[in-house]
C-alpha cells in the first residue's frame, strides 16, 4: 500500500483505488526503501492476531526494506512459527519529512491531523490482539501490547520540547532561504525545494519525537512516574548485552570521555581484540532472530550464509515467545514483573534456557543525567 508521492507533510492520500480499479495487485516484490510511509502485509492464512514491525534509525534511517536479503521478512516469521499471525511491517516519513515542526503546518492541518509528520490506518477493529514490535521508535494507543526492544527511546535525547523543535523547524526554513510574507507561499517553497536541498538544510541532527501536550502529551517517563498511562496495555522493554559497543569500540577512553558519552561504568573499558569483540551482542543484532532471517541490519551484499540447527532453535524460540506476546499478551515462560525495587530480567541467550536473572547493574549516572535535563526540557512538569 503505497503513500510515497504524497505532499510533503500531508496526510496520505489512498491512490489504490484509481491505480488499480479492478482492486488487485501484484505485491509480492519489495518496494525501494522510501522516506514516506508504506506498508506492507504478510499473511499465510486468516487470523487476530496482528504484529506490527516499526523499524529503527533514530527517526533519520531505515525501511522496511532493509538489508540483502530483506531482514525485516514477514514470510520468514510465518513459515518458521507453530502459531499463525499476520505481519505488518511499515515504512515512516524520516528526517526532515518527519521532524519538521512548524505553527503554519499546525494550523493547516485538522485536529485529526495533529503531527506534520507519520499517520497510519488500518482497519483492524476485530482483531483479538495487536503487538507492536520496535526498535527505537514507534506505538501508539491501537495496540494492545508493545514488544520495544531498544529501550534507549524511553531517555531524554531522543524527545524535544516544543519551543526547542521550532526553533529548529525555523532554522531549515532559514537554511532553504524560504522566508516568506506568509506561511502559504513559505510552505510552497519548502515543498518545491529538492529533497537533496532538504536533507543538507535539516543537518546531521537527531530527529526527535516531539511532547506537544496534544498528540503526544507527556514526556513518557514522567507520565509513568505520575500514572498518566494505559494500563491494560503490556509491554516489554529489552536490550542487547552490550547494547552500546562503546567498550569496544573505545578501548583507549579515559574516564572524562566516558562520562561525556554516558557510560554506566566510566573508565572500566578493557581492549578487546576483533576476535573478542566478534561474540558482543551489540545494539540491534536480535534483529535476524526476531525475524527468522539469515541477514543483518546493515547488510548490504548477498550472503552465502544459512544458520545451524541450534540457531534456528533459538530464532524460532524468539518467534514464538512474541506471538505468544501478541495472543495472550504475554510470552510463553513466566518473566519477572517489573518491580524498581526487585528488579530482575528475562535473559535470552543461545544455548541456554530462557530464563530470570537478577539485575546487578548500577546506572545511577544516567538517573542523574536524566533528572537533570528533563528539568530544563519540561519545567513544568
Amino acid at each position: 500500500i503505497q503513500y510515497a508521492k504524497v505532499s510533503r507533510w500531508k496526510p496520505p492520500i489512498d491512490h489504490a483505488s484509481d491505480a488499480f480499479p479492478n482492486g488487485t495487485f501484484n505485491a509480492t516484490s519489495f518496494g525501494p526503501c522510501c522516506p514516506q510511509p508504506t506498508v506492507k502485509i504478510y499473511i499465510d492464512r486468516q487470523d487476530e492476531q496482528f504484529l506490527v514491525w516499526i523499524h529503527g534509525g533514530a527517526l533519520q534511517t531505515g525501511c522496511s526494506s532493509q538489508g540483502i536479503p530483506i531482514i525485516y521478512n514477514g514470510t520468514n516469521i510465518i513459515a518458521n512459527s507453530l502459531q499463525p499471525a499476520i505481519i505488518v511491517t511499515i515504512n515512516y516519513r524520516l528526517g526532515v519529512l518527519g521532524d519538521l515542526y512548524l505553527p503554519a503546518l499546525v494550523e493547516e492541518n485538522s485536529p485529526d491531523w495533529p503531527t506534520a509528520g507519520n499517520y497510519y490506518y488500518l482497519d483492524i477493529s476485530g482483531a483479538k490482539a495487536v503487538v507492536d514490535i520496535g526498535a527505537l521508535k514507534g506505538s501508539a494507543n491501537l495496540y494492545q501490547h508493545i514488544i520495544s526492544e531498544s529501550s534507549a527511546a524511553s531517555h531524554y535525547p531522543y524527545y524535544s520540547n516544543i519551543s526547542n523543535a521550532i526553533q529548529a523547524s525555523n532554522k531549515v526554513v532559514q537554511n532553504m532561504n524560504c522566508t516568506r510574507e506568509n506561511n502559504a507561499l513559505m510552505l510552497a517553497c519548502l515543498r518545491n525545494s529538492s529533497i537533496e536541498d532538504l536533507i543538507v538544510a535539516f543537518g546531521y541532527r537527531p530527529a526527535n519525537t516531539i511532547v506537544d501536550g496534544y498528540f503526544f502529551p507527556y514526556y513518557p517517563p514522567l507520565a509513568i512516574k505520575n500514572g498518566l498511562y494505559n494500563p491494560n496495555i503490556t509491554m516489554i522493554i529489552g536490550n542487547n548485552e552490550q547494547e552500546p559497543l562503546t567498550c569496544f569500540e573505545n578501548p583507549d577512553m579515559n574516564s572524562t570521555k566516558a562520562i561525556a558519552m554516558t557510560n554506566c561504568n566510566p573508565g572500566i573499558c578493557p581492549e578487546l581484540s576483533v576476535e573478542e569483540g566478534a561474540g558482543l551482542c551489540g545494539h540491534v543484532d536480535e534483529i535476524p532472530f526476531v525475524f527468522g532471517t539469515v541477514s543483518s541490519y546493515n547488510s548490504m551484499n548477498s550472503h552465502n550464509c544459512t544458520w545451524d540447527s541450534q540457531t534456528r532453535s533459538f530464532s524460532n524460540q524468539i518467534i514464538s515467545h512474541w506471538i505468544s506476546m501478541a495472543r495472550d499478551g504475554e510470552p510463553l515462560q513466566p518473566w519477572p514483573q517489573y518491580s524498581p525495587t526487585a528488579k530482575k530480567y528475562f535473559k535470552i541467550t543461545p544455548y541456554h534456557d530462557f530464563s530470570p536473572e537478577p539485575w546487578y547493574r548500577d546506572c545511577s549516572l544516567l538517573d542523574q543525567l536524566e533528572d537533570e535535563q528533563i528539568r530544563i526540557m519540561f519545567p513544568i512538569n
